[in-house]
This record gives structure tokens, C-alpha cells and sequence, in this order.
């Protein structure tokens, strides 16, 4: 799977192991996640694929991307 993605330029991330750590309930059922179950797989995405949309941003940019300093209004 990981050679295939990475052929076609895309990222594999891979869950198998994504809520061994996690001592909270992570499913409702056999398949709907808890709050806390969306939350670790969001960590684990984001990890994987923010390297990759900072740096697109800045090539897109064609500058330095930064953080946000301050919070959205709501």
C-alpha cells in the first residue's frame, strides 16, 4: 500500500495501531467513533500531513507561511 501511494505522490498513513496507547473508550459500536476516538485519529492525520500542506503553502506562496497568532472570532 505505502509503495502505491507513494508512486502516485500521496500520503499513507497508517491507523492500525492508532488507539493502542489510548486507554478512553474510542468506539461507540463496532465502527462509530467517540469524540475522543475522531480527536486521536485527527492528531495522527494532522501529523502526517501538515509537513506537506506548509510546505505546499509556502511554495505556493512563494514565501514563509506562519502561524496564526490569534484565535478566529466565532
Amino acid at each position: 500500500m505505502t509503495a502505491s501511494a507513494k508512486a502516485n505522490s500521496f500520503i499513507f498513513v497508517d491507523l492500525e495501531d492508532v488507539f493502542d496507547a489510548v486507554p478512553e473508550k474510542t468506539f461507540t459500536d463496532y465502527c462509530h467513533l467517540t469524540p475522543k476516538g475522531n480527536e486521536v485519529i485527527a492528531e495522527r492525520l494532522y501529523k502526517a500531513i501538515a509537513p506537506a500542506l506548509t510546505s505546499h503553502l509556502i511554495e505556493a506562496a512563494g514565501t514563509q507561511v506562519l502561524p496564526a497568532t490569534r484565535s478566529l472570532p466565532n
